[in-house]
């Protein structure tokens, strides 16, 4: 339940229009207690991306990622 409810957000964020967002960004339309800064912070990590610059393909990756977490 919480799951489909972040990645509904989440997907809502990848159609707005920005060049870049951030990972607080990311994390307020999350709004999840189950996903930290420092999740996000490994995610980003480990898939190769700047938590600070984050576009849309990366953000993309991050929900896909996300799919396969047992949040």
């Amino acid at each position: 339940m919480e799951k489909a409810k972040v990645l509904r957000n989440l997907e809502k964020l990848v159609n707005r229009d920005f060049g870049f967002i951030n990972a607080g960004r990311i994390l307020l339309v999350a709004n999840s207690k189950s996903i930290t800064e420092d999740l996000l912070n490994s995610i980003c990590f480990k898939l190769g991306i700047e938590p600070n610059r984050i576009h849309k393909a990366d953000l993309v990756k991050i929900i896909d990622h996300f799919k396969t977490l047992d949040i």
